[in-house]
């Protein structure tokens, strides 16, 4: 008799014929009983909400420790890089556009109003 049908025989107790008490049938035995009987303890009812916030939380971190690592790298990349070729930062292109102020005002207002509206008519649940 293999493995599968002592288990299957004790784990319906049926009578087991011609066998003799082997270490292997009373530790199938044990564990069989064991596993009838009903645990001493109960889980609370949010039990698996708990777990899954859990491991929410620690996905979480991984990922911001990833995104950090990875903004700093890039920086420091961009570094190197202005440092390698010698980038001189010139501002001077905006002399030109020194008679706009109005129009750069207008912009800047009329795109908070817009996503004024879209916060308080358009989307005012989100």
């Amino acid at each position: 008799m293999n493995d599968e049908e002592l288990q299957h025989k004790i784990e319906s107790d049926m009578p087991i014929d011609g066998i003799i008490e082997t270490d292997d049938v009373v530790a199938y035995r044990q564990v069989f009983t064991a596993l009838k009987k009903q645990p001493h303890f109960t889980l609370p009812d949010n039990f698996a909400d708990k777990v899954v916030q859990k491991a929410a939380m620690k996905k979480d971190v991984k990922d911001y420790v990833w995104l950090g690592a990875g903004i700093f790298f890039l920086l420091l990349a961009f570094g190197y890089t202005i440092y390698l070729t010698g980038f001189n930062f010139d501002l001077g292109f905006l002399k030109h556009m020194a008679g706009y102020k109005g129009l750069f005002l207008f912009g800047v207002m009329f795109i908070t109003l817009l996503h004024w509206i879209d916060k308080r008519i358009i989307r005012p649940n989100h």
